[in-house]
């Protein structure tokens, strides 16, 4: 959240993790090369099988990817690993300018005195 992150803003992943069992731990594994995500923060366990991280993934500059991915372990010390995603930093795009105009005719009449006298 947010799903796309502004630049400097700190990052936090929620993900649905399920189980036969029960899931005893969760990591969320991050990096900004794709080759090395080796940073590591846990997550913690919440409502409806979400898991989170308590420590959110540092503000980053404009135009960084962040790659990640989740490992979880279940009670009977079972790992998995999910698929490395991303997200790119920046300002998130928005609908262009609106514009507004009003157009403003002023008549004038111009009155001319005449002399038609003879």
């Amino acid at each position: 959240t947010p799903t796309t992150p502004g630049i400097g803003v700190a990052t936090y992943i929620t993900a649905t993790i399920t189980d036969d069992g029960t899931i005893s731990s969760a990591n969320l594994k991050w990096g900004t090369s794709l080759n090395a995500i080796t940073n590591t923060l846990s997550m913690s366990g919440g409502p409806n099988n979400t898991w989170t991280n308590g420590t959110a993934i540092p503000g980053q500059v404009n135009g960084t990817i962040v790659y990640f991915q989740i490992e979880a372990t279940d009670n009977a010390a079972n790992t998995a690993t999910s698929s490395v995603q991303s997200f790119t930093v920046g300002t998130p795009l928005s609908p262009p300018p609106s514009i507004q105009y009003w157009l403003l005719i002023e008549y004038r009449r111009i009155y001319q005195s005449l002399d038609w006298s003879y």
